[in-house]
């Protein structure tokens, strides 16, 4: 009987640990619940709710076109700037085209002139020439009686001496 006794005694031991443990567990979280609604509810009291704006479509959609209306404005008054500064390269461009045709046409000018001016000295030397050709053609006698007197002049006679 013994066995059986210290069976029975195991039995109601472990039965009084188990509900002294349960017990304990139960209490535990019935305070930690006490605790914890505690400070819900005066955390729930120092919250302040939040203002809430009201959003007006119409507002919105009016800025939002606003927007797109002065995006439109800055790609055109763009584009308009592109135009001016491509016109006034253009420009820039037949104006450098014209003062070289200028040049050009200058020295062609000066060339002409030149070549006219040659034309006219190369002219008047001939005349020149020509006019001196035309006195020796004239005089040719008397030229050259000329130069046989004074050929006769210098010449010393070997016999008269």
């Amino acid at each position: 009987m013994q066995p059986e006794r210290q069976e029975k005694y195991q039995d109601i031991v472990a039965m009084v640990a188990t509900v002294a443990i349960h017990a304990a567990v139960l209490i535990f979280l019935l305070l930690n619940l006490n605790i914890a609604a505690r400070s819900q509810h005066s955390e729930k009291m120092e919250i302040e709710p939040i203002p809430a704006e009201v959003v007006d479509e119409a507002a919105i959609q009016e800025e939002l076109e606003r927007q797109a209306a002065e995006e439109r404005r800055r790609q055109r008054e763009e584009q308009e700037r592109q135009a001016r500064l491509a016109r006034a390269e253009r420009e820039a461009r037949a104006a450098e085209e014209r003062r070289e045709l200028e040049i050009r046409r200058q020295r062609e000018e000066a060339k002409q002139r030149a070549a006219e001016e040659e034309k006219r000295e190369a002219a008047a030397e001939a005349k020149q020439r020509e006019e001196e050709n035309a006195k020796r053609r004239r005089k040719p006698s008397s030229g050259r009686l000329k130069e046989k007197n004074a050929k006769r002049r210098r010449k010393p006679s070997s016999g008269r001496l």
